[in-house]
């Protein structure tokens, strides 16, 4: 009997101890750590407050909110702070923002008064005001150790997208030019524009006041070209160039070339007929460049052009030419054309293509008598007699009615007989000039600092 129960004794003996295991105190322990880090930061919904005037022309405010956790915030660990390096837009308010946090290990946070020295826990629901910079208290779970944050939520104080003309003056002595281009270089404005004549060469240093600096052949300002420090130009059937606008030296010879279209890191362009050129600056020639089998399709007036440097590649700009045709094509558009320029060793020369399109494609740019284009930031703007500016934000592919800038008051109103030039400086002001007239703009997040 007895060897019977031993294996039962010994089940139940198991049995027991299985039990005691399951039931003993290990549960109950924890681990407390005495880290105290920040390794999240966010805003909730927040809180932007417009002004809008009815047609009556009487303001009202009205509140509308956007998504915080959109506008991301980086955590200084080292100087302990924490901040949105894309500002909130501007009327946001401040006062009142929910955030969310995170802590390492499940630490506490505690944030501390704006006028003294309590500390309130943080409660996700709560708004916060963070119209000025808040000084954050996080703990570890241990309670033994708290590192101090302080949190900046940036607002911007304009407009991204605001723009207004400033007029600079109304009396420039350019009332005798009847066809103009500007161009600025360095902290210098130049105006060239012909009288019928010569081309007069214009300078300013504030774009106020203007003293004639030199006079070149008749058509002469149809190519000037800022690169490197100079201006180019065609004159008399020879490439020259100026750093002062006054003094102009013979470069090379030009026969042939029509006009200078186009500067890029690297080269100058030119257009020749039914053809496009190169300047080779070492051996002082003009050197044919291929372009595809559109030839019937390159500019022949009013011709611009813009170069942007590549944000991916060492010494290649994208460049692109804008102009009309001869008006007997009765052309309801402007034509296009583009290249990419690579410089470094052993890169290929591109060809030049056509910026083709189809029938009723309307993203075209409108053909204008006075054409002007420009390169604003990394957008192309196209001005002329209409009322109307056009943006293209691919690099001259599409083109819409920009709702940001537009023509100064006195060209929409005279539908002008003054000549009109446009250009770019290098703190990414606007500078238009129609007759005697100058004015200046720049869109507010043009001029922001980029950290």
């Amino acid at each position: 009997m007895n060897k019977k129960l031993l294996p039962i004794a010994a089940l139940l003996s198991a049995v027991l101890m299985l039990s005691s295991c399951l039931n003993s105190d290990d549960d109950d322990d924890y681990t407390y750590y005495d880290d105290a880090a920040v390794t999240a930061f966010s805003l909730g919904t927040v809180n932007r407050y417009l002004t809008t005037t009815s047609s009556k022309g009487v303001d009202s405010t009205y509140k509308t909110t956007f998504t915080g956790s959109n506008y991301p915030f980086y955590i200084d660990q080292s100087k302990r702070a924490i901040y949105n390096v894309d500002s909130l837009p501007v009327h946001t308010d401040a006062s009142k923002i929910v955030f969310s946090i995170s802590t390492k290990n499940g630490g506490n946070v505690a944030i501390k008064n704006v006028d003294s020295d309590t500390l309130n826990w943080h409660v996700s629901t709560d708004s916060v005001d963070f119209s000025k910079p808040r000084d954050l208290y996080v703990y570890s779970n241990s309670g033994r150790v708290y590192r101090v944050y302080t949190v900046t939520v940036n607002v911007h104080k304009e407009d991204s997208l605001g723009f207004k003309w400033n007029t600079l003056t109304s009396n420039a002595p350019f009332e005798d030019l009847s066809s103009m281009r500007a161009v600025a270089l360095g902290s210098d404005y130049y105006v060239l524009g012909t009288d019928g004549t010569a081309t007069k060469v214009y300078k300013s240093t504030d774009a106020e006041s203007w003293t004639l600096a030199s006079s070149l052949s008749l058509d002469a300002y149809k190519s000037v070209q800022a690169k490197g420090g100079a201006l180019y130009t065609i004159s008399d059937g020879n490439l020259v160039s100026t750093t002062d606008g006054t003094e102009w030296a013979t470069v090379a010879s030009a026969s042939g070339m029509k006009q200078l279209i186009a500067a890029s890191s690297s080269k100058l362009y030119a257009i020749g007929e039914d053809k496009i050129y190169s300047f080779d600056a070492q051996n002082k020639t003009f050197v044919e460049e291929a372009i595809d089998d559109a030839s019937k399709f390159l500019p022949e007036k009013n011709i611009f052009g813009a170069c942007f440097f590549s944000k991916t590649n060492g010494k290649t700009d994208n460049i692109v030419v804008v102009g009309n045709r001869a008006e007997s094509y009765n052309d309801t558009t402007a034509v296009v054309w583009g290249k990419v320029d690579e410089a470094a060793d052993y890169s290929e020369n591109q060809p030049w293509m056509y910026y083709s399109h189809s029938v009723g494609d309307k993203y075209q740019l409108p053909y204008n008598s006075d054409l002007h284009v420009v390169a604003y930031g990394d957008d192309l703007l196209a001005f002329g007699d209409g009322a109307d500016v056009y943006r293209s934000q691919d690099k001259g592919i599409t083109w819409k009615k920009d709702d940001v800038i537009y023509i100064p008051r006195l060209l929409t109103n005279n539908i002008r007989s003054e000549a009109l030039a446009v250009a770019v400086d290098k703190d990414n002001y606007l500078l238009c000039v129609v007759g005697s007239y100058v004015y200046r703009g720049r869109v507010n997040y043009m001029g922001w600092a980029k950290k």
